[in-house]
């Protein structure tokens, strides 16, 4: 298009320049005496819409101190298409805000004409721009949602889908009773002129919006905080201030505003995946992609607690805290004193997301810890996958659905062939309880061998076949038809070799059944958590298995902590040591924190079971649990979250090994992909409690979550979700090593 030809400009065109943007088409102009004008070229059919929004420009003029991109009326030559709508603007002088102009003065200063702007906006009343609904618009924000899918990382777009539901269901609902006006609702960067280190203009009025009235400030701080990402805090400070000195902010207004910087990274994000797309994706659309990336990433490690407090108290507003003493205390009256707490000092939890747990001071937690939330804590897939099925059917199996078929199916799916059976419970416990009973009904036998240390549930069978209770304080030892063979640890353990495990197993078996007693099963856990995350040493059951197979005695194996991929480089603990079981008992991450188990079995033990005697379980297998168990599934093939296990996993363990070279307390460092210990010792080699209960703590003051396992509780243990990033193990790694010197740990 002939700019030049198509508007009647007061002297001659020297120079045309095109502009990126993106709504229409933008020209520089200048013109041989010196002047500047902007040119911007729209479909005919936002015409009423620009019409509107040059007549609020004009409603502002002089009012606000700055100059806006108010129109000239340069005559427009004939032969303009019909298509087309073509505006004319002075071209305001100076430059668009930058990190290198922004000082904390003229931040303060975009603040007040920002909010004293907003002021004069709230008396301008436009039915159009009410009507108006745009991407852009944070009251509109859900337009985006769709777009979501264009993000190709999956590790991204939960974050995205997270906040998306968020903003529906916890802050849309709120809009009814916040402040609205008409808003600029771009106030970023490149719409900001600076001059002389003064703010001389605001343009691009492109957005124009009905919002409410914090919107405006959630988008001039979500882009100031993109241009200071090691100063995020510091510079909303100054933002909100003074802001807030000018356009007084309301509590409701200020708890909002977090999630509203989000939502607007979020949008912002979405429209750059989309216009990838498109195809057209220019370095306009594109320019904030990374840093709205990096500071979504980092959002998410803050406790929301934590932002609404600084903010409130940015703007001189009171900051609640919570009553910690006084919820131990109801708790204390109401719960079983045998339900502990960890720590001395116990954690007051109030949110999770992801790989961090949130306190109800504002403290945010790096878990390294909660193996449960094994996608990640309130991933949204999960919480998707439970709403939509709730709303549509939970029931039990007595009825047919297709989400028992279809989980099922994809769990079978995940096994070798010869499992080919599920049978769904609520918990681990009651897998285990059921693997047992499957085992003693069609063997006709009633002992049961497990290993020292073993956990394997907390229903009174599940006490009866852990040696990590009956064994303990508490317990009363083994019961008759219970045989305890030693734990197969290669690290300070009975024998050096799993052949000479294999050899003791077999006499301990021979001389219990010489005793009367004999075996229906025996059931392991691949690497054993409460013995201190020992693996299993290497060779034990796959010498055993074929022995235990010739006397008819079924192996269970335990999957509840280290199954669905948690070991790396194995999705099942039990390939580890090659073998394939004849029952696998299943539980914890199963459904991401939602009560669900299961047995893996071959279809001729569930046909020997089936003798006549019912098996139900009222809620096992229920249509939420499996759609749940779905989602996790789904989950962890579509984020690579077995690969990322191994890979986190051997950098952890990489980075533990080269700090046990400087503190030789340290004493043995094992397990797999993320399912890791590190034994504590002392100089002579025992077992050091008291190291292992320092570092846990110190981690804990640190804002790390770890915990201690083993016969004398003295190796760290750590099995995090799986989502979590070699950024998060660095942490760990530097907090750790802080706990180390602090304590004179070498």
């Amino acid at each position: 298009m002939d700019i030049s030809a198509l508007i009647h400009f007061p002297s001659p065109v020297a120079t045309v320049k095109a502009l990126d943007g993106y709504g229409s088409t933008n020209y520089k102009v200048s013109l041989i005496s010196g002047e500047d004008y902007l040119v911007k070229v729209y479909n005919a059919a936002e015409k009423k819409r620009i019409k509107e929004e040059e007549r609020i420009i004009a409603l502002l003029h002089d009012k606000i101190g700055v100059r806006l991109t108010a129109q000239v009326p340069f005559a427009i030559n004939p032969g303009v298409p019909d298509d087309v709508y073509v505006r004319i603007s002075a071209f305001i002088p100076g430059s668009t805000l930058s990190k290198a102009l922004a000082t904390d003065d003229l931040l303060a200063e975009i603040a007040r004409t920002a909010a004293g702007m907003l002021t004069q906006l709230q008396h301008i009343d436009s039915d159009i721009i009410k009507a108006h609904e745009h991407d852009w618009n944070l009251r509109d924000a859900l337009r985006n949602k769709p777009k979501v899918d264009y993000i190709t990382n999956p590790a991204d777009r939960k974050i995205v889908r997270h906040y998306f539901s968020v903003f529906e269901h916890e802050v849309l609902p709120r809009f009814g009773n916040l402040r609205k006006s008409v808003i600029h609702s771009d106030l970023n960067e490149a719409n900001i002129i600076i001059d002389n280190n003064k703010v001389t203009g605001f343009i691009d009025f492109g957005d124009i919006s009905y919002a409410p009235v914090v919107c405006e400030l959630a988008i001039l701080l979500t882009y100031i905080m993109i241009m200071f990402p090691d100063e995020y805090f510091e510079k909303a400070k100054i933002i909100i201030t003074r802001f807030h000195q000018k356009f007084p902010l309301t509590k409701e207004e200020l708890e909002l505003l977090p999630v509203l910087i989000a939502i607007r990274l979020c949008v912002s994000v979405c429209k750059s995946a989309e216009a990838k797309i498109q195809n057209t994706d220019t370095d306009y659309i594109l320019i904030s992609e990374k840093p709205a990336w990096n500071l979504l990433h980092q959002w998410i490690a803050y406790n929301p607690i934590f932002i609404i407090n600084q903010f409130k108290q940015y703007a001189g507003l009171p900051v609640e805290t919570a009553d910690s003493s006084q919820l131990l205390n109801r708790r204390k009256r109401t719960a079983s004193p045998g339900l502990s707490l960890s720590y001395n000092t116990p954690v007051h939890m109030s949110a999770a997301l992801f790989q961090y747990m949130y306190d109800a001071h504002g403290g945010t937690y790096l878990d390294a810890y909660n193996n449960i939330p094994h996608v990640g804590h309130s991933h949204p897939a999960i919480v998707e996958a439970a709403v939509k099925q709730l709303r549509q059917l939970n029931t039990n199996t007595r009825y047919l659905y297709s989400s028992y078929a279809d989980y099922t199916e994809n769990l079978l799916s995940l096994f070798p062939d010869h499992l080919d059976k599920a049978i769904l419970v609520n918990s681990g416990s009651e897998a285990s309880d059921l693997a047992v009973r499957i085992a003693k009904t069609i063997t006709g036998r009633q002992g049961i061998a497990v290993l020292a240390w073993s956990y394997h549930g907390n229903t009174q069978n599940g006490i009866n076949i852990s040696s990590y209770k009956f064994d303990r304080k508490g317990g009363k030892g083994a019961q008759e038809w219970i045989l305890r063979l030693p734990l197969p640890k290669a690290y300070h353990g009975l024998y050096a070799t799993a052949h000479e495990y294999f050899l003791d197993a077999r006499k301990r078996i021979e001389d219990f059944e010489s005793n009367g007693h004999q075996l229906a099963g025996f059931i392991a856990e691949p690497i054993s958590g409460c013995g201190g995350q020992v693996p299993l040493i290497d060779g034990y059951l796959e010498r055993l298995a074929p022995w235990l197979a010739q006397k008819g005695i079924l192996l269970i194996i335990d999957e509840v902590q280290t199954g669905f991929g948690r070991l790396g480089k194995y999705f099942w603990g039990f390939e580890m040591q090659q073998v394939i079981p004849d029952m696998v008992v299943l539980g914890k991450p199963i459904a991401n924190g939602h009560p669900m188990g299961a047995v893996v079995t071959t279809a001729a033990i569930t046909d020997a079971f089936n003798n006549g005697m019912e098996f139900f379980s009222s809620f096992g297998g229920n249509p939420v649990s499996c759609a749940i168990g779905n989602a996790v599934i789904k989950t962890i093939q579509q984020e690579g979250l077995q690969e990322n296990a191994f890979v986190v996993g051997r950098y952890w363990r990489e980075q533990l090994q080269a700090l046990q070279k400087e503190y030789p307390l340290l004493g043995d460092v094992r397990g797999s992909g993320l399912f890791i210990g590190v034994e504590c010792i002392d100089a002579a080699g025992k077992e050091n409690t008291m190291l292992a209960q320092q570092i846990k703590n110190g981690l804990k003051d640190a804002y790390i979550l770890a915990s201690t396992d083993g016969p004398l509780d003295n190796t760290l243990k750590m099995k995090p979700p799986l989502c979590i990033t070699k950024e998060n193990v660095d942490r760990f790694i530097d907090g750790m090593q802080i706990v180390l010197k602090s304590i004179g740990g070498s």
